[in-house]
């Protein structure tokens, strides 16, 4: 099913077990950002995130891991936002908390004319 550009997956009975040994290997992300490691190693995928603890599980797993900076950059470079609304939601998400690192989050502020 998509619905808004988002595909959902069901684990299956190979996907409970893949979940019960991640979630046994690392005990701090929360089982909705193992589930997410879980199914991008069940489909090859690349992983999404700005979690430490997701990050290190996925990259330990064999994972390609993205943060939050990249997903943006991307977004502009390839013309599905214009930079000054990436940096309209890059301002947003640090004024709700997310933990971003300032200097790389002012360089794109900058490199977007913002």
């Amino acid at each position: 099913m998509v619905r808004l550009g988002l595909e959902f997956f069901e684990t299956g009975p190979e996907g409970e077990i893949e979940f019960r040994r991640v979630r046994a290997a690392y005990n701090r992300p929360s089982d909705a950002d193992l589930y997410a490691v879980v199914q991008a190693i069940a489909t090859d995928a690349g992983l999404v995130t700005g979690d430490r603890r997701t990050r290190e599980a996925g990259e330990r797993e064999g994972v390609a891991v993205s943060g939050l900076l990249w997903l943006l950059e991307e977004l502009v470079a390839h013309k599905i936002i214009e930079p000054p609304a990436a940096a309209e939601a890059l301002e947003t998400m640090r004024q709700h908390g997310a933990r971003l690192p300032d200097d790389e989050c002012e360089k794109r502020l900058r490199r977007w004319g913002c």
